[in-house]
């Protein structure tokens, strides 16, 4: 390593060139002076010898006197050489002190510009222009300024060129390890230079070979720290022309170069936070962040933002939110909650906020609204929202999934001990109008119009239990559009003239899993609330059609999915209503022109069905109920299920076998018997599982049936079923039960020799079902029968 100490710029050169000047001016004074004196005497000597000649006594002086003219006239002849020789000299001396002060004043400029540089320039051009100038003032034919840090998969610092000039032009950055090389002199040392020979000095150095480098000198860029973090190198093929002034160069500027490197680094560092930051807050998926100015207006709308509310950032810079999300009214409220955030400071939420989306659908969200400082001084508002919209409904279909289950439980139950009364009066009805006299019309009258009153009152229980999810649900594979068609004409006779019917079925397939007495239900009750929704005329709209799945969960290929839509023309309904139209007893209708159970009965069939149920519906525009049922590939014919009350049919075919008939309800179980004895049959009547099994114990001859409720207070009817099964194989049994949830806990476990009767059922159903058991089981045990 060599370290040269040099005088300041200009003193040595201009010192001795005005030394030398006036060396040369008083020899050649003196010169002059010698020149005149000998002058003098060669012309006294020139008399003397001319007055020798006249005078002979002076021959000997006059020759000794000639001989010194001689010398002095050459003496004068060499002083004249010399003087123009001195003369010449000057000149030179001159010229070349002239030479030394335009050198010296270049420097001068040269070290101004870059000082000047230095303190006018920063930013990115910076270092290149530092470096164009080293260059040119210096006379090296490399100027690199590099920035050093330390390799995560190396032990020695590494350089990265951030201004590499040769020969004026700008060379592409490039990275090298400082092992082996002056450059880690260079930062362990503070300064370096080598006037010749660096190559052969750092042989492992390739850099300075392939570029036949032959001096060097660098500097070290420290930072606030004290540590090194870059260096300033010159580098050339010959000698660089003014060491001194390249070290000055360097050393001047060096300061200001570190802390501009420092500098850079940390604008770097903050765009790559600030990049980081901005991709998070663009890429976030949940959480959707805008920025907007104290007028409210957007300033900035990420991705997640677009996606909540609909609209793109183009669309929404510079706009309010009373243009995008929110009304006037809750546009003015947010505006006033920023005034509120810029005087106290605090931030705000999370809070729930109501907004709209591009396509005018409300929402929910839960936002966070804080302040940053802006441009200018001024504040801007950050707003961090999360869409709760599906949670939110999510929680109210829960609610009313909760609230439907609760009042479900307390109908279900009405209705179980509601069927057992309306059994015994439906029952007993129907017995008295058969044995009633014609000839007196109007007790028939009264009797049918007790009937009448009763099977009304079934369909009421039977919407409960539908309500309730406890009805009989038998799903069956059927055909939509062939259900529709039986049910146009009673449809039809459900509408006034002023109401028009209209059936579009366009579906290509339309065969569903149903329960068709729950599909009846879902239809009619949807027709008939179009109905009452245009007391004034309009048409109602029964169209099917097919469609993809829309759940999240399942693909279009495995679940298509058929849309049974019933539309109607009338008054529509404010969002109010509509929130609320499926719960139980809730009904616009004026006191005794609903129960409000109609809707929430459709709610309950179709999601007992497996469906899903939608509606559309605005003031003055009608409403559009939706029904999604998955599509199965066949249907087939479904039989009419039994209503439950009286029936002109005819008896079915008695017989004389014993049943035991099991029932702790008194009057169900007296008014059953009185039946089956009225048909022939041999009745053993028991009020709880104990009596049974001393019934069955005793010699009573052999059972052939047992008829047994499905809830008792001691034992169920499943279980007494399976126990007397043991007792009695392969005995058939009917159950019966005020519940429907009963009939699938009794499948599985008795099978095809069982069948199931939900209260209120008629005299005919019972007739039947009891003949079909008893002759289903004497065809695998054939018995004589009784005389």
């Amino acid at each position: 390593m060599e370290d040269q100490t040099h005088l300041p710029l200009g003193s040595s050169n201009e010192t001795k060139s005005l030394d030398w000047e006036q060396s040369v001016a008083a020899m050649a004074a003196r010169l002059r002076k010698i020149s005149v004196t000998t002058l003098a005497i060669a012309l006294v000597g020139f008399a003397l010898i001319l007055l020798d000649f006249s005078i002979g006594p002076f021959i000997g002086h006059g020759l000794i006197l000639g001989g010194i003219t001689g010398c002095l006239v050459l003496l004068a002849i060499l002083r004249e050489r010399t003087f123009r020789r001195a003369e010449s000299l000057l000149r030179q001396a001159r010229h070349n002190a002239a030479a030394s002060q335009a050198r010296d004043m270049q420097l001068h400029r040269a070290m101004d510009e870059l000082l000047g540089l230095c303190a006018t320039t920063t930013g990115p051009g910076f270092f290149e222009s530092v470096a164009r100038q080293l260059a040119e003032s210096c006379g090296a034919d490399f100027v690199a300024i590099s920035e050093v840090s330390v390799s995560a998969t190396s032990e020695s610092p590494v350089a990265r060129t951030v201004a590499y000039i040769s020969k004026g032009r700008l060379l592409p950055a490039v990275s090298y390890s400082l092992h082996g090389t002056p450059c880690h002199d260079v930062i362990t040392g503070g300064f370096c230079h080598h006037t010749t020979g660096v190559a052969e000095k750092f042989p492992a150095d390739p850099f300075l070979r392939d570029l036949r480098i032959e001096s060097y000198m660098a500097i070290a860029l420290r930072g606030v720290t004290g540590i090194p973090i870059g260096l300033i190198t010159l580098l050339g093929h010959q000698r660089l022309p003014d060491p001194v002034h390249a070290e000055r160069a360097l050393r001047a500027i060096a300061g200001r170069a570190g802390a501009e490197l420092e500098r850079a680094a940390a604008d770097r560092s903050l765009r790559e936070s600030e990049s980081r930051l901005q991709a998070v807050i663009q890429n976030s998926p949940g959480v959707a962040v805008q920025w907007y100015d104290h007028n409210g207006r957007v300033v900035l709308w990420n991705r997640a933002s677009e996606a909540m509310f609909g609209f793109a950032a183009e669309e929404a810079m510079g706009r309010t939110l009373d243009q995008l999300i929110h009304t006037p009214h809750d546009a003015a409220d947010f505006l006033n909650l920023l005034g509120s955030i810029a005087e106290s400071g605090r931030p705000v939420g999370p809070a729930e906020f109501p907004f709209r989306r591009k396509n005018g659908e409300q929402g929910v969200c839960i936002s966070t609204v804080f302040a940053v400082p802006g441009e200018n001084s001024s504040l801007c508002f950050v707003c961090m929202d999360v869409d709760i919209t599906r949670q939110r409904k999510a929680e109210e279909a829960l609610r009313q999934s909760q609230k439907l289950q609760a009042i479900g439980q307390l109908a279900g139950g009405i209705a179980h001990d509601f069927n057992n009364l309306l059994f015994i009066i439906n029952g007993y009805g129907e017995l008295l109008l058969r044995e009633l006299d014609d000839r007196i019309p109007s007790h028939r009258q009264c009797v049918e119009s007790m009937l009448e009153a009763g099977r009304r009152a079934a369909m009421l229980t039977r919407q409960l239990l539908t309500f309730s999810r406890r009805q009989t649900v038998e799903p069956k594979v059927l055909d939509l559009h062939a259900e529709l068609r039986q049910m146009q004409a009673t449809l039809g006779e459900l509408l006034p003239p002023t109401v028009r019917l209209q059936f579009e079925l366009t579906a290509p397939n339309a065969t569903i899993r149903i329960d068709p007495t729950q599909l009846q239900q879902i239809v009619m009750n949807l027709v008939i609330n179009a109905k009452d929704a245009m007391p004034h005329g309009g048409t109602v709209t029964v169209r099917t059609d097919a469609a993809e799945s829309e759940s999240p969960t399942a693909t279009s290929a495995e679940q298509p999915v058929m849309r049974l839509i019933v539309r109607d023309t009338g008054e529509g309904m404010t969002p109010e209503v509509r929130d609320r139209i499926f719960e139980p007893f809730f009904t616009t209708k004026g006191p005794g022109k609903g129960t409000g159970l109609g809707l929430a009965t459709v709610y309950g069939a179709v999601q007992e069905s497996g469906g899903e149920i939608t509606v559309e519906s605005r003031e003055g525009e009608g409403s559009t109920f939706t029904i999604r049922w998955p599509l199965v590939k066949h249907s087939i014919a479904i039989p009419p299920r039994d209503a439950g009350g009286a029936s002109d049919e005819p008896l079915p075919k008695s017989g004389n076998e014993i049943v035991l008939f099991v029932e702790d309800e008194d009057s169900v179980r007296k008014l059953v018997s009185k039946y089956l004895r009225d048909a022939g049959y041999v009745v053993l009547e028991a009020s709880s599982a104990d009596e049974a099994r001393r019934i069955v114990s005793g010699s009573h001859g052999p059972i052939r049936l047992l008829i047994t409720d499905m809830v008792m207070a001691s034992i169920g009817g499943r279980e007494l079923a399976d126990e007397m099964q043991l007792a009695l194989p392969r005995i058939p049994v009917l159950f019966i039960s005020g519940h429907s949830d009963d009939a699938t806990s009794r499948r599985g476990s008795i099978g095809s020799q069982s069948a199931f009767l939900q209260k209120p059922f008629s005299f005919v159903t019972l007739g039947r079902t009891v003949r079909e058991l008893l002759d289903a089981a004497a065809k695998l045990d054939p018995v004589p029968e009784r005389t």
